[in-house]
């Protein structure tokens, strides 16, 4: 009887701290590339990191162009809330090799979003080698 007491307490002891993620927000991934007959290909990837988030917000379409010789990309918001949702967002930027370009430069800026309202958002690489994208969403604090 003591051992399945212990049991259940472990199990709500793991519930309760799996539930306090220390990473919270929501990120898209985006690679760039190009098939054999040279159109342009983008393979994209959206996690969601907080359950909450994952109800206010949610990314409709990744896209990317090149600009000169400088990757463009342009990512889709649309919220789900009826009221106004403040948010900070940053693009890093990684070349072919999965290597960060803008790690130390990356700064998150704020963004407003009213309800049921869809905004889009650029991001340009910081040099010719970028190509790959992760959009990284937080609540605004």
């Amino acid at each position: 009887m003591q051992l399945l007491k212990l049991a259940a307490l472990l199990i709500v002891g793991i519930t309760a701290l799996s539930g306090c993620s220390p990473t919270s927000g929501a990120e898209g991934r985006a690679r760039s590339g190009w098939t054999d007959d040279g159109a342009p290909m983008l393979n994209t990837k959206v996690v969601y990191n907080s359950s909450t988030l994952s109800r206010k917000v949610t990314i409709e379409e990744m896209t990317s162009s090149k600009v000169g010789d400088m990757l463009l990309a342009q990512v889709t918001l649309r919220s789900k809330a009826g009221d106004t949702l403040s948010f900070q967002y940053k693009f890093e930027w990684f070349d072919l090799d999965g290597l960060a370009l803008n790690a130390a430069s990356a700064t998150w800026k704020p963004l407003i979003i009213y309800g049921k309202e869809s905004k889009t958002i650029q991001g340009l690489a910081p040099d010719p080698r970028g190509r790959e994208y992760k959009l990284l969403l937080r609540d605004a604090d």
